[in-house]
């Protein structure tokens, strides 16, 4: 009976496993498909721009065949997209939204960039700051790692920053606490924060893989 249970023990911890690593797949697919929709936008903003600006019309082929560059990878070519982004937008395009946070598939987290809430001072200025990227719902315990990892407070760890943003909902309407422990910003004047946007977006495509 025991090599049964045992064998069953076995089993179980293997399938378990299993599942776990199948729920990080689905979470850096999830990732990488947010990563390439917010690409995909800009690149829509780009061309129906390019095309006015040059006076293509809309039903005029653009696909590289030959053309100089077609043999780059995707992500040089992303970062190519993004020189022109400028150009064509003067460094001011409002319609580019919030982005997704990356993702610690080891750790199973979201993870909020530390230069996003660097030298604000506060907390409050902190999580407004992150909104400014992220979003108007914030994963509490994103911001508050990332806010630890500033150096910047005396708090002992990040469970202690987590605490101490309770002061975000208690004392002032701009911010409320949602399901799950996410922070929203239900206040005014929120606004991507683009070239902050910008900035995480070209270090994300410089960090992803080359195709070959």
């Amino acid at each position: 009976m025991g090599g049964l249970f045992g064998n069953l023990a076995q089993i179980r911890a293997a399938l378990v496993e299993m599942r776990q690593q199948g729920a990080a797949k689905e979470r850096e697919g999830a990732e990488q498909r947010s990563w390439a929709d917010v690409n995909l936008e800009l690149l829509d903003q780009v061309e129906a721009e390019a095309r006015q600006l040059l006076g293509v019309s809309d039903d005029a082929d653009l696909s590289l065949h030959g053309q100089e560059g077609a043999d780059s990878s995707p992500h040089d070519r992303l970062r190519g997209l993004h020189v022109w982004r400028r150009f064509l937008f003067g460094g001011d395009l409002e319609s580019i939204q919030y982005i997704p946070p990356e993702y610690d598939g080891q750790k199973g987290k979201a993870l909020y960039a530390v230069p996003v809430v660097a030298g604000k001072g506060t907390n409050r200025r902190r999580a407004f700051a992150a909104a400014r990227v992220y979003g108007p719902k914030l994963d509490s315990d994103a911001l508050a790692d990332a806010i630890f990892r500033t150096g910047e407070t005396r708090a002992a760890d990040a469970a202690s920053v987590k605490s101490s943003l309770g002061v975000l909902v208690r004392y002032g309407s701009e911010w409320k606490r949602s399901e799950g422990g996410v922070l929203e910003y239900v206040g005014d004047g929120l606004t991507p924060n683009q070239e902050m946007i910008l900035k995480l977006l070209e270090e994300r495509q410089e960090k992803q893989p080359e195709s070959s």
